[in-house]
């Protein structure tokens, strides 16, 4: 009986670049992934340089999801924000509609959402944050997919308005026992070695678990995030990319 392959997805957040040299590092990154969470302008980027890695991605055979955040371009969207729920929808809506029409324009589809920062990690726990992110999917595109963490809020709410759920776990980022990640004021909770995180990686894939503060967790997922803004990232996502190789993990996208 022949084996079943594994495969995994792996994302990262793109777009949030406002000059050539940061782009050019950007879209090294892509030959390494299969899924771009491009960001909508509203915690960094801008338009010029979104569509070039919108266009990149496109040439690369990677799939696009849009990467809405607060307004916070000062905190880089990392700073919890509270904004009543219909406004927030709104704002949320406004960056899917501008990553769907740039997809369109250029002969692609936009095919899931994945929230940036401060928003990400409220509506993994806020039915709030997580409403006002599906009411802007289903105003916007119903068909779009959404990624967030497993056991989460935003997941319940997803299935409950029959979103397809995404669940997401991190490379570069240390978790806590409860399943969150470890908040980045820790020292330490950006994993920056190569070997530690491709050996968090493999371990995410093969066992769906992942060890956090010294305990093994259970973590399912289905697709693996790396961070764009990583100073180790190329090196870490070729180590991640050399060892599934090895392991014959296939690396493609969930869309």
């Amino acid at each position: 009986m022949a084996m079943i392959k594994k495969t995994i997805d792996i994302n990262c957040d793109l777009g949030e670049c406002n000059d050539e040299a940061s782009l050019e590092r950007e879209l090294e990154i892509l030959s390494l992934i299969s899924s771009a969470n491009i960001c909508c302008g509203f915690h960094s980027g801008n338009s010029s340089m979104i569509e070039k890695v919108i266009k990149a991605a496109i040439e690369e055979k990677v799939s696009i999801g849009a990467h809405p955040s607060f307004p916070d371009r000062a905190g880089f969207g990392r700073r919890e924000m509270e904004i009543e729920v219909t406004q927030l929808s709104g704002l949320i809506q406004i960056q899917l509609e501008k990553i769907q029409q740039i997809c369109q324009t250029n002969g692609t589809k936009l095919k899931y959402v994945k929230p940036h920062g401060a928003l990400y990690n409220m509506a993994m726990q806020s039915s709030n944050e997580a409403q006002a992110i599906i009411s802007a999917i289903l105003q916007t595109n119903s068909e779009l997919k959404l990624m967030g963490q497993a056991n989460s809020v935003l997941e319940k709410l997803a299935k409950e308005n029959q979103i397809s759920f995404i669940r997401e776990g991190f490379i570069d980022r240390q978790y806590q026992k409860n399943g969150q990640l470890m908040p980045r004021s820790v020292n330490g909770s950006l994993i920056q070695s190569a070997e530690e995180a491709m050996i968090q990686s493999c371990l995410m894939v093969t066992s769906q678990s992942v060890m956090a503060e010294g305990k093994k967790i259970e973590m399912p997922v289905d697709s693996l995030c790396i961070h764009g803004d990583n100073p180790a990232a190329q090196s870490i996502l070729a180590a991640v990319v050399q060892e599934f190789d090895r392991l014959q993990i296939e690396i493609t996208s969930f869309a």
